[in-house]
């Protein structure tokens, strides 16, 4: 699996929604079937209902609001949108300032759509066209980077091309779809809002529920590449979950981490006092998600705000040294690596797969570090990246900061590393079972 080239987020329903026409509604006049997976978009900020306290279920989804929902499910706010650059996609009916005009060119840079032909060989989309139930399939499939495929057919999908039955069935074979109980799919029926909204619920299980001895990092980013900070957050199916950072602001770092199902923090872990890591600790941070521990390796006096936090939520705070066991849970350990003047790097091992946090990491800190790890997270000062360092450490990826430049990333290609960006791709998830390892995202390269 994957999320797309950008891999952003939540979503624009119909045009009332963009006007202000729509208002959040906590219930449905006329919502009777697929309530819970109606109403957890509504309360992840997806879909909205009407001002008459409708929904309009069997209501048919058109193009341009099929993509404005999947960017939204994906996380783009408006503000993402309106600074993300791409390209015109050529499209004869989409022209700036036409309505969804910027959602369009960026889903077709993603890839996510391509449009359709006229006699005449120019592209257009269709804006205003109903999305049938198999575009509907291609299109999930393509933004989400389903990969499954158990070549499930439907009585009516043998005849189709055979491109657009493997989009079928990569949808049955995550459960986000089942068919009608004729055994039919019904491919070119239209889709209605409450199917729409039941096929991104389930596509949002099948990505973010994940198995007992699963573990899931997340690195989250601005979405607009121009972010200092950093956050990540380590998600253990059993156990605990530890934030990394807090480099975004309170209301982004809150949304982001609602958004990838975070319920509650054990430990909180900022691997320097600065303000680009603790941007997004506040009080308002610590009561969302009951944080009880902190991490830091500060020495003498704390920073003002962070040292009124601390008393004020009475929270458990540990210095951090070199050695200090932070996760061990079984087969999952999380430690302290390195710890130099107030700032420490994190390494994090999953029984076979091997991840390092060097955001924060100085040259001597670098230095100290000879273990390999199959994904390291960058130092934010890009002098201290060399290709010494990196035969070291011998990484498959890297996640890079947002003042990374294009030498690093020239360096990273050419030591065949993969590269991932969640300033540019919001967040950037890795999935782990102690064997293997994948991330949503394609890199960058």
């Amino acid at each position: 699996m994957k999320k797309t080239l950008l891999s952003l987020a939540l979503l624009i329903l119909l045009m009332p929604l963009i006007s202000g026409g729509e208002t959040r509604a906590a219930q449905f006049s006329d919502v009777t079937s697929y309530q819970s997976e109606i109403y957890r978009l509504v309360e992840r900020g997806v879909i909205n209902g009407y001002p008459d306290g409708t929904f309009k279920p069997r209501d048919k989804v058109k193009r341009i609001n099929a993509v404005q929902m999947i960017l939204r499910d994906l996380g783009f706010t408006e503000e993402i949108i309106k600074n993300t650059p791409s390209p015109d996609p050529g499209f004869t009916d989409m022209k700036p300032g036409s309505y969804g005009y910027n959602e369009v060119k960026i889903a077709a840079d993603m890839g996510i759509i391509q449009g359709k032909t006229a006699a005449d060989g120019t592209r257009f989309f269709d804006p205003s066209g109903l999305l049938t139930r198999s575009q509907m399939a291609k299109v999930i499939v393509q933004s989400y980077g389903l990969l499954e495929d158990f070549a499930i057919t439907y009585s009516d999908t043998l005849n189709l091309p055979e491109e657009t039955q493997e989009y079928i069935s990569k949808i049955a074979s995550a459960n986000i779809t089942t068919g009608y109980e004729d055994g039919t799919y019904r491919p070119y029926e239209y889709t209605s809002r409450q199917h729409f909204a039941v096929f991104l619920t389930r596509t949002y299980d099948y990505i973010y529920d994940f198995d007992n001895n699963e573990a899931r990092i997340h690195f989250l980013g601005d979405g607009l590449g121009i972010g200092n900070g950093d956050a990540a957050v380590i998600d253990i199916q059993r156990g605990e979950t530890v934030l990394i950072n807090a480099g975004l602001p309170e209301n982004d770092l809150i949304r982001d981490l609602k958004k990838i199902g975070i319920e509650y923090i054990n430990t909180y872990i900022s691997t320097d006092l600065s303000d680009d890591r603790l941007e997004g600790f506040t009080e308002g941070l610590v009561n969302e998600f009951w944080i009880r521990n902190v991490v830091d390796a500060g020495t003498g006096s704390l920073p003002q705000e962070y040292e009124n936090i601390l008393q004020e939520n009475n929270l458990n705070r540990i210095q951090a040294e070199q050695g200090l066991s932070i996760l061990n849970d079984d087969d999952i350990e999380l430690t302290v690596s390195s710890v130099n003047e107030g700032a420490l790097t994190l390494t994090f091992n999953h029984e076979d797969v091997t991840v390092l946090f060097a955001a924060t990491a100085d040259e001597a800190m670098l230095n100290s570090l000879n273990s390999e790890a199959d994904i390291l997270q960058l130092p934010g000062n890009p002098d201290l990246i060399s290709a010494e360092f990196l035969d070291r450490i011998n990484p498959n990826q890297a996640v890079v900061m947002s003042n990374t430049p294009d030498s690093i990333y020239q360096l990273l290609d050419q030591k065949g590393i993969s590269i991932y960006a969640p300033q540019y791709q919001y967040i950037t998830t890795v999935v782990s079972n102690g064997t293997d390892y994948f991330f949503y995202d394609d890199p960058l390269n």
